[in-house]
């Protein structure tokens, strides 16, 4: 289970939308690593790291000040938790 599942199920979530991911970036375009920070979109409208955190293959992590969708990933990965799916079944 865990990163090889969640690589699989993300290139499967991409392959369905001929591999276009539109960005949105945050407040803060990057952290201090120089790492792009942004909410992912598919162009049926999905968001990658929804679909991830309900199937219990990634956790929620929130950068601050970039919290817009914050509350909505904790309820979706906390129902993921609660089901007991994919890392949080172990």
């Amino acid at each position: 289970m865990g990163l090889d599942r969640a690589t699989t199920e993300l290139q499967t979530l991409l392959e369905l939308q001929d591999n276009t991911l539109t960005l949105l970036p945050g407040a803060d375009r990057h952290d201090h690593y120089g790492r792009l920070l942004a909410h992912g979109f598919l162009p049926n409208g999905d968001n990658p790291a929804a679909r991830l955190l309900e199937r219990g293959l990634a956790t929620a992590l929130t950068v601050p000040p970039n919290t817009r969708a914050a509350g909505c990933y904790r309820r979706i990965e906390q129902r993921a938790r609660a089901a007991r799916r994919g890392i949080w079944s172990l």
